[in-house]
């Protein structure tokens, strides 16, 4: 049985608005037991902007915000199965009366109990009547399936929709739908990115890299002012310093493939045994050199839908800052197609840049095949970019 909290605005269960899909998919793999069916939904002809939906059977849907990878809505639905439905509901409902007290709650709905329209009106209060009740944070629907968008805040009485069916004043309709979304006083848009929530606190904001020299680290926080935000910079950071702002890695992978060294033009060298420092909850990968400790190269991840690597790192919000031709400053993000990145890294040539085909797959001969198992690498000053067939990038390395 699953015996969640509701909390408008927040949450349901162990759920939080505006947790990243990474850390989401990492609590499901923890708890295979309650939530033993999850089906990863997005579009497969755009999954490096795709929208993201968990669907955990038979109760639960997650949607995820397409830039950020952030979870922008919650909906339970089938609260209650159908009488002819030959397995019984295992969904209990609870709401906090209190925000003190959190022993003091209400079941909402559990397999002993029906939630109607005048449930709600006497735990949430009087809201306009519609086709939904809609409270901040959080609305009810008296339909089991829907494909329309979140609606909006009423902002004044209206002729309820249901009225003409002779539904409206029915006070023992039964909620087919719980939908949890943020607290919002404008239009809320199903699509949209996810607001700056406690839920993000201490993780990254936002990484600007400036090629061949490093990448710029902003943080999101509640305080005010917000913490001052944090360079690694290449050939100068050391491991002591990523340790004191970043903390300790999830995991210390030293360096045992040289297959890329037949390809360095300074020919056979000293070997130095390198050591990656894996920040797999910043999506990210530092590469440090064995003999100074330095930072000798920085790998940041897209965690792309369908890709070989996907889940193994959350998505790192990277953009590059660079000018264009004709010299003004211009900035490209997460979500861009190679070809307006090139335009920034090589603002003076059109030329194609020198490239190799990596397949991932080949590594892994086990993992299932995938459309973007194999890859390109594409090389630039100080930087290269790992692109699907599309120009999707997977990928960016500083060095």
């Amino acid at each position: 049985m699953l015996d969640l909290e509701l909390r408008p605005g927040v949450g349901l269960g162990l759920f939080e608005l505006g947790a990243s899909l990474w850390t989401v998919l990492d609590l499901l793999r923890e708890n295979t037991t309650r939530f033993p069916h999850v089906d990863v939904k997005f579009d497969q002809q755009q999954p490096v902007l795709s929208p993201i939906i968990l669907h955990i059977r038979p109760h639960i849907d997650l949607l995820f915000s397409p830039r950020s990878q952030r979870l922008h809505t919650i909906s339970a639905r089938r609260l209650r199965q159908a009488p002819n439905n030959a397995m019984p509901t295992i969904l209990t409902l609870r709401y906090a009366l209190s925000l003190h007290d959190a022993s003091e709650t209400v079941v909402l709905s559990s397999p002993t109990t029906v939630l109607r329209r005048a449930d709600v009106n006497k735990v949430f209060g009087p809201t306009y009547s519609g086709d939904v009740l809609s409270f901040p944070g959080v609305w009810f629907a008296f339909d089991e399936e829907s494909s329309a968008p979140l609606p909006s805040p009423p902002s004044k009485p209206s002729s309820p929709p249901l009225a003409a069916q002779g539904h409206a004043l029915d006070r023992n309709a039964e909620v087919k739908r719980v939908v949890i979304c943020q607290r919002s006083k404008e239009v809320i848009d199903g699509l949209g990115e996810v607001t700056e929530c406690a839920a993000m606190e201490g993780e990254l904001k936002s990484v600007v890299i400036e090629p061949r020299v490093g990448v710029k680290l902003t943080f999101h926080s509640t305080l005010d002012p917000p913490p001052p935000s944090i360079w690694i910079t290449i050939g100068q950071t050391t491991s002591q310093d990523l340790i004191c702002d970043l903390g300790s890695p999830l995991r210390t992978f030293y360096k045992e493939d040289d297959r890329m060294t037949i390809h360095s033009a300074k020919g056979p060298q000293e070997p130095d045994d390198g050591y990656f420092y894996n920040y797999f909850q910043h999506g990210m990968d530092i590469l440090l050199s064995g003999t100074t400790h330095k930072v000798k190269k920085i790998i940041l991840h897209s965690n792309v839908p369908g890709s070989l690597m996907f889940q193994r790192y959350k998505r790192c919000p990277w953009e590059i800052v660079g000018s264009t031709h004709s010299g003004s400053p211009k900035a490209v993000s997460i979500g861009e197609r190679v070809d307006k990145v090139q335009r920034i890294l090589t603002p003076s040539t059109s030329a194609e840049p020198p490239s190799m085909v990596l397949d991932r797959t080949a590594d892994s001969p086990s993992a299932p095949t995938l459309p973007m198992g194999v890859t390109k690498l594409l090389g630039f000053d100080g930087v290269v970019l790992e692109v699907t067939e599309v120009g999707d990038i997977l990928t960016v390395m500083m060095f």
